[in-house]
């Protein structure tokens, strides 16, 4: 005799279905509404604060970027301010993002709360998180150029001019 299972079958089987941490950074690109139903449901928070603390990082180096602070800082004010201060103090302004957006979304009966929404928040930065390594790479190639205003990239020669594109395309399908 044969079982037939039915939709409500398999999303009960998903209900009990355990990720592992291989899973959920793997799979988030490929099933991210199962991935975050399972951190939602489970309060899955193993890595909630190295996340927040890579995102204050990707914050301050895309705002000592886009405020030209090469133009009156030295590269290594930048570098440690970005990832010392932009570590330390980036996780405390998302965590106030997220009791804002829970309080206001109150207003429109939402039911995230602000512990629900930080993890969330955390989990959907893994993609500007990776993105870090191409902001790496192309402080490396342009130095100091990077964070000024009037750097011209594609005029750095043929190796400032890949690494600008593929960092820019990298960037974007991120």
């Amino acid at each position: 005799m044969e079982t037939k299972y039915t939709e409500d079958h398999f999303e009960e089987f998903e209900k009990y279905n355990v990720l592992t941490d291989k899973d959920i950074f793997t799979k988030i690109w490929t099933e991210p509404r199962r991935i975050f139903k399972f951190i939602n449901d489970t309060q899955y928070e193993k890595y909630l604060y190295i996340l927040m603390i890579f995102a204050g990082m990707v914050r301050a180096f895309d705002r000592a970027s886009s405020k030209d602070m090469g133009d009156h800082s030295s590269m290594f004010s930048i570098v440690f301010g970005c990832v010392i201060l932009g570590g330390m103090l980036g996780w405390i302004s998302y965590y106030i993002y997220a009791a804002l957006l829970s309080w206001t979304g109150k207003w429109l009966n939402g039911a995230g709360n602000t512990s629900s929404i930080y993890r969330m928040m955390a989990y959907a930065m893994i993609p500007s998180i990776i993105g870090l390594v191409f902001v790496f790479l192309q402080i490396a190639v342009y130095g100091l150029g990077y964070f000024k205003n009037n750097s011209d990239y594609l005029e750095s020669g043929i190796a400032g001019s890949i690494v600008f594109w593929i960092s820019f395309a990298m960037e974007i399908l991120l």
